[in-house]
């Protein structure tokens, strides 16, 4: 079981990086900004993941740290998801997150 939880926030982190593109390219302007935002914003939080949040990163937040930061970028992914109108894909991403940061944080593998 703890092993589809993890590969759940596999596909969980993955999914988050797809909803910062899609809604950097669904933003209401130029083309330029859509490709800016549609590639910098996954970019970006994938530096700083890789920086704080990834298993082997050097500086890893502590679990009590890591679990808020986790919350908060989740959030706000589901956020930018459901302002393109993406409602459905939002809550699921949102509840499966919160499922999942919640198994983590019980079995100690977050």
């Amino acid at each position: 079981m703890r092993a589809l939880n993890l590969g759940l926030a596999f596909v969980l982190e993955l999914g988050l990086l797809a909803a910062l593109a899609y809604w950097g390219f669904q933003l209401d302007a130029s083309t330029a900004v859509q490709w800016l935002a549609g590639i910098g914003a996954p970019l970006a939080l994938a530096v700083v993941w890789g920086l704080v949040a990834a298993p082997r990163a050097r500086r890893r937040l502590p679990p009590s740290q890591l679990i808020v930061f986790k919350l908060v970028v989740f959030a706000l992914g589901a956020a930018l998801l459901y302002s393109t109108g993406q409602r459905d894909l939002a809550i699921a991403l949102g509840a499966l997150a919160l499922v999942n940061l919640g198994l983590s944080a019980a079995w100690g593998t977050l």
